[in-house]
């Protein structure tokens, strides 16, 4: 019966997908298809709903920084900062070097911002731009754009992704990102000397970046100040002080900003951060357009249907036998060759990051400590849904980067990460645990 439950949600998903309609939709079906299980199963309608307010309850920090996030992210377009980072990125290009360029700023912007989505939008978007300018392969380009979103989609201090981990698994944030952190060199290295090597057989010959400058300078100071929210935030995120607080703080500097050297009205930033960063030139709003607290609704709805999923799959034991399957899979093969295999069916299944987590969390919890399962989810979950084409975490930047899903083999890092820590299980013991992390 549970794999009958289970394929009929895989239906739900299927159809949502092919739909063009929103996971949320078919994850609001899911919801009613696993408490009417529930009910089959025996259980009382009041322990299903205490099971599922119990998942919520987990996450709702979560569902606050998620907000914080967007927020955070119309905040910084309105006060300058990303433009001026972008302006700074794009004045740096060299033809010969676009490609690890491109990795190394999309990184960099995504570890600022925390969010592959923001990232993609802007930085990866300008990257395109001045690769269709230059007669750059798109394919490759959009792989490291790709790779480079998710270096901090997985490991930094603003992302929602990390501190949806470290939530669900009952582990320290700031801990968890050094651990991420060392986990990733191997592969960030690798990745990095991929792209080296193969922007020297790609032969672009001149480009003019100072358009990109022009553009953001039209509406922009691109003064120094604007920088005044990312030191901010890297300065108390340094010192360790609490996630909320930190995004408060720099949210606070960003509005400074924005009203005293951009020259906004109170008015028009508080709608920014609600409603989204509005430009007011066409052009440069197809790039810095996005953000606010009403862009993460959806992803927080998200979010809280998964974290009832967990609760209630707890207490109808619905993902048994799969379990049973995941820890036969470890005993035969390795703890995270059955992680990773966990890892693709959850996040083929779940279409998003967050119910992909936990499902691999609630199959593999057994197979580790708490810290090793976070880095293990860090490691395979996290970017394993970058990989699928008809998951949201890789059909909005593909959809954005007007990618076709072929740049996904050129993604190196995301693809490295999950092979690399099944590689350092080969290691000698105290090798393995460097490598790990742990």
């Amino acid at each position: 019966m549970e794999f009958v439950v289970v394929a009929l949600f895989c239906v739900f998903l299927a159809a949502c997908v092919a739909a063009g309609q929103s996971v949320f939709l078919a994850m609001c079906a899911g919801l009613v298809l696993f408490v009417l299980y529930g009910l089959w199963r025996g259980c009382r309608a009041h322990e299903l709903a205490a099971s599922a307010f119990a998942g919520v309850r987990l996450v709702w920090p979560v569902i606050v920084i998620l907000m914080l996030i967007g927020i955070i992210s119309a905040a910084w377009r309105a006060s300058g900062t990303i433009a001026c980072i972008v302006a700074w990125a794009a004045g740096i290009v060299s033809p010969e070097w676009l490609l690890i360029l491109a990795f190394w700023c999309n990184a960099l912007m995504s570890f600022l911002t925390g969010t592959s989505f923001g990232t993609v939008s802007i930085m990866g978007v300008v990257f395109m731009s001045i690769g269709h300018a230059v007669g750059a392969d798109p394919v490759i380009l959009a792989g490291a754009i790709v790779s480079g979103i998710y270096f901090g989609d997985r490991c930094s201090p603003m992302s929602s992704s990390a501190v949806f981990v470290a939530a669900v698994t009952g582990t320290s944030l700031y801990e968890n990102l050094g651990r991420m952190l060392l986990t990733g060199a191997v592969p960030f290295a690798a990745a990095s000397l991929a792209y080296f090597f193969i922007g020297m057989f790609d032969h672009p010959q001149t480009v003019d970046t100072s358009a990109v400058r022009a553009l953001m300078a039209g509406e922009f100071s691109l003064s120094a100040w604007s920088l005044l929210p990312v030191a901010a935030l890297g300065l108390l995120a340094f010192r360790r002080i609490k996630l909320p607080i930190v995004m408060l703080v720099s949210i606070a500097a960003a509005a400074a900003v924005a009203l005293v050297h951009e020259g906004l009205t109170a008015e028009a930033f508080l709608s920014a951060v609600l409603s989204g960063y509005s430009a007011r030139d066409a052009q440069l709003a197809a790039m810095m357009n996005g953000g606010g607290a009403a862009s993460m609704l959806a992803v927080c709805g998200i979010a809280a249907v998964s974290a009832s999923f967990s609760g209630i799959f707890r207490v109808t034991r619905l993902l048994a036998p799969f379990k049973r399957h995941v820890a036969g899979l470890a005993r035969a093969a390795s703890p995270m060759g059955a992680m990773i295999a966990a890892a693709i069916g959850a996040a083929m299944l779940a279409c998003n990051q967050l119910l992909g987590v936990m499902l691999t969390r609630d199959l593999c919890e057994d197979l580790y400590d708490r810290k090793r399962l976070a880095i293990g989810l860090e490691n395979t979950s996290i970017v394993i849904a970058g990989l699928v084409p008809w998951s949201i975490a890789s059909s909005v930047p593909l959809e954005t980067l007007a990618a076709p899903a072929s740049c996904l083999l050129y993604s190196f890092y995301v693809w490295l990460l999950p092979l690399w820590s099944l590689a350092a299980q080969a290691l000698p013991a105290g090798r393995a645990r460097s490598a790990l992390g742990v």
